[in-house]
């Protein structure tokens, strides 16, 4: 592979027009893939040389990007460009899978935050050095108080009169929770920690938000140094996810022989394994197709196209 060309993200095939505009001037030229750069089929655009700026714009997948081109050179199908991504990368849920973001942001070791906008829920995760060390949510069913409440942790009671203290303090609703004995000291950590882990777990659920990467250092305040496993964030987000059409469209095809990587990347290496996914691993022999696989397997065929789809 071309060094210029690559990438940490994943890259999605396509085939779709797109709209390529140099120096002032656009033309029309064909997206074959995309992820945290762009690749295209171009013509004999003038004065088009890789180190140029481009802008990229296609409607389906929804896709704009501010780019520099990586490298131009003839394929079969016709002079083909790689374009690097110079500007944040965003885009929408349908075409980058929430699991495949946070991927990217690992293996790439990026430092921001990554904001998530449902309507008018917007959800941020902290990224530190690929790691997600916190979590917010505009949400109310993300607050710490109604999770705890749900959970059957604290009493109503007890949620109450925290939100009162918090409206009063305008303290952190775990320290208050501390200081009325809903929770102890110890169980501090645990409660916050699980918090973030459901805000981001509840993001797998978001099939059609927005989303965009904003790189850069965070402050004191926001990095709160909770490292949590992104394999098994994804694993278990995964598992969150209800769509068929969604998991369908991410897995391979039922004709597809599937195999295991004999070289797994750092990211799983920490991977909190199911019995049931284990099994499903087991099955992954590089012999037989998706079919054969989905008739062996012990649960139901779309439980393991989401065991299949975190591969």
């Amino acid at each position: 592979m071309i060094n210029e060309d690559k990438r940490e993200f994943f890259r999605y095939r396509c085939h779709s027009s797109c709209e390529l505009k140099h120096l002032n001037e656009i033309y029309q030229c064909t997206l074959v893939d995309y992820s945290d750069g762009a690749g295209v089929i171009i013509d004999n655009i003038p004065g088009l040389t890789p180190g140029s700026k481009v802008n990229v714009m296609a409607s389906e997948p929804e896709i704009e990007l501010i780019g520099k081109i990586a490298w131009i050179k003839e394929k079969e199908s016709g002079l083909r460009a790689g374009i690097r991504r110079l500007d944040n990368i965003r885009g929408f849920l349908q075409d980058y899978p929430f699991s495949a973001v946070l991927f990217g942001l690992k293996r790439s070791a990026k430092t921001g935050v990554l904001e998530v906008r449902d309507g008018l829920i917007i959800k941020k995760v902290f990224v530190e050095n690929g790691d997600m060390v916190f979590a917010s949510s505009s949400d109310r069913a993300d607050r710490l108080g109604v999770l705890l409440l749900k959970e059957g942790r604290i009493t109503l009671e007890q949620y109450v009169d925290s939100t009162n203290e918090l409206k009063l303090k305008g303290q952190r609703l775990g320290k208050i929770l501390v200081e009325i004995g809903a929770i102890t000291p110890k169980d501090l950590y645990e409660v916050v920690r699980h918090q973030i882990e459901e805000i981001i777990l509840n993001l797998f659920t978001i099939l059609h938000g927005k989303f965009e990467f904003f790189e850069g250092p965070l402050t004191s305040r926001e990095v709160i140094t909770l490292r949590i496993s992104v394999a098994n964030l994804i694993y278990h987000g995964i598992k969150r996810i209800d769509d068929f059409e969604y998991v369908e469209k991410m897995c391979p095809s039922l004709g597809d022989i599937l195999a295991v990587n004999p070289n797994p990347l750092n990211v799983f290496q920490d991977l909190d394994l199911e019995p049931s996914y284990k099994m499903i691993l087991s099955l992954v022999n590089g012999n037989d197709q998706l079919r054969e696989i989905l008739a062996k397997a012990e649960a139901s065929d779309f439980e393991t196209l989401k065991d299949i789809f975190t591969q």
